[in-house]
């Protein structure tokens, strides 16, 4: 087998695994978390690659919120909504 070969053969392997595998797994919501946390968390990721500043304000966004529902719990603010 030449070099060649085997980096092309590697390369299919490896990328056929990560089609397969990783693309598929899906992490499942955690129930702590609430909606409004991840809607910021979609948006965050379309601004990824497009605006750096949006995406840092984002991110510390992200961060407040997740501690706040850590204390708080949705369980909580969904019974003030009903």
């Amino acid at each position: 087998m030449t070099p060649a070969r085997h980096t092309k053969s590697f390369s299919y392997y490896y990328f056929n695994y990560f089609r397969h595998v990783a693309y598929h797994e899906v992490a499942e919501k955690k129930e702590w978390i609430s909606d409004d946390t991840y809607a910021v968390i979609r948006e965050k990721r379309e601004a990824k690659g497009k605006d750096k500043n949006r995406y840092q304000e984002l991110k510390a966004e992200i961060q407040r919120k997740l501690i706040y529902d850590s204390l708080h719990g949705v369980y909580v603010s969904t019974a003030l909504h009903q």
